[in-house]
């Protein structure tokens, strides 16, 4: 792997009343008010809790339980706090690059004191306003990738990390190419693309969401981590959060990348008829691909949406779009799942290779058996579903459906618009809350 040195030219410019790490550590003192003071000195943590605290304050916006009205300057202040901790961060690093080597290897927390401390510091503003785009990214790319790896307290650890991407044909063939990451952010999350499936307003681009699987050796950080580790299992749709983790530059590639799908321009247009050739989303709009659906429906005024579908909110405080006619929505839904199905072919095909060299009475044997077998349940699974597409497509076809406002049955002020086919399919809109992964049904607002 090729060494990445980082520019050291801004380095240390703010820390200089803490020491220098030595045997005795950083903080020189056993005084549990004094290493709080200096810690919280060392992370910048007054920016860290000040963007906490409006961060609680947003949420509490978007559930309703907030009388406050002003989510969008909340976000801008996040956001411009965020550039000013990426900002510290960069001007300190080499210090604070030996503060983590020091509290890291810690094998009986299993670096948990490592994670809780380098995801509030560290991860937490990039997570808010990190993109290929900034000034700054390779220079904070090049020095998170000289970090120890979160795993490095277990030496016997050698499992891979199944990981997804959302990347442009760019990063995709050269990834291809060399074999190597060029872009920290990745998941393990089966939809969390979905975040960013309409990337390709930005810049006209093709985006795919790609397979690729890593050494834990190269696995920097992951914001759902569990030191026994899911390895290489995808997770579900209904588990909450993003998952996401922090992949080294140029870490090594241990199979080939699998493409799985391509969201094209004409994909997002159909799924969004409003959009007019040659539109283009500003990237500052959104928070990281958050929101990004907020940002679109916000570019279009309320007459131009509507004469294809509805408008309303949902209890997150988003504004959500429902398409009249779920013939695009369908379309989509067909293409997505046969792409999912050939990738979970492909891992079956791998896995029963797996299983012809190996002991059957060993624990790898069973493990890899318990691949193949989810596997197998997933490709049923999606293949059922895809069948119920197609014959909603007939239908669409056919005109044989019908948008109706459906009533929830334990809050009856709240309605929710269902597509209802004549085969009996439905297509029900039911969000999933970001905060407690909890069903919740949208408000109509328009």
């Amino acid at each position: 792997m090729n060494k990445i040195k980082y520019n050291k030219k801004r380095s240390n410019k703010n820390i200089k009343s803490i020491p220098p790490y030595n045997k005795k550590g950083f903080f020189k003192t056993n005084n549990e008010f004094l290493l709080n003071k200096r810690y919280e000195l060392f992370t910048n943590k007054k920016v860290i809790d000040a963007m906490g605290k409006i961060d609680k304050e947003i949420r509490l916006i978007t559930q309703g339980k907030s009388k406050q009205k002003n989510k969008l300057e909340l976000e801008s202040q996040v956001q411009k706090l965020s550039n000013q901790q990426i900002d510290f961060l960069l001007s300190n690093k080499d210090k604070l690059k030996k503060f983590y080597d020091s509290i890291s290897f810690d094998k009986k927390n299993k670096n948990r004191t490592f994670w809780s401390s380098y995801g509030q510091t560290i991860f937490y503003p990039y997570s808010v306003v990190g993109n290929k785009y900034e000034k700054w990214f390779d220079e904070y790319y090049d020095w998170i990738s000289e970090f120890q790896s979160l795993y490095n307290w277990d030496k016997t650890k050698n499992q891979f990390q199944n990981s997804l991407r959302l990347m442009d044909n760019e990063e995709y063939n050269r990834i291809l190419e060399s074999n190597e990451n060029q872009n920290p952010s990745w998941s393990d999350k089966a939809d969390i693309w979905k975040r960013f499936s309409i990337n390709p307003l930005y810049d006209g681009k093709d985006y795919n969401l790609v397979s690729s699987v890593f050494n834990f050796d190269d696995v920097l950080f992951k914001s759902k981590y569990n030191e026994q580790d899911l390895g290489d299992r995808l997770t579900q749709d209904s588990e909450v959060g993003e998952n996401e983790f922090f992949i080294r530059k140029n870490a090594k590639c241990q199979f080939q990348p699998i493409k799985i799908l391509t969201k094209t321009f004409k994909d997002v247009q159909r799924e969004y008829e409003f959009i007019p050739d040659g539109f283009r989303l500003d990237v500052k709009k959104s928070l990281n691909g958050f929101e990004s659906v907020n940002s679109l429906l916000n570019s279009f005024s309320d007459e131009e949406i509507l004469k294809y579908g509805i408008l309303y909110e949902d209890t997150n405080g988003e504004n959500k779009y429902f398409a009249n006619n779920p013939m695009g929505v369908t379309i989509q839904n067909i293409k997505e799942y046969s792409s999912w199905i050939k990738y979970f072919k492909i891992k079956l095909e791998f896995y029963d290779k797996q299983l012809q060299f190996v002991n059957p009475f060993t624990t790898f044997y069973k493990n890899v058996e318990s691949k193949r077998n989810t596997q197998k349940e997933l490709i049923e699974n999606y293949e059922d579903d895809l069948n119920q597409y197609r014959d909603n497509l007939k239908d669409c076809k056919n005109g044989d459906y019908e948008l109706v406002w459906r009533e929830n049955k334990s809050n009856t002020d709240y309605k929710f618009p269902t597509i209802e086919f004549k085969n009996g399919g439905r297509i029900r809109q039911t969000l999933v809350n970001e905060y407690y992964g909890k069903d919740v049904i949208g408000k109509r607002i328009v």
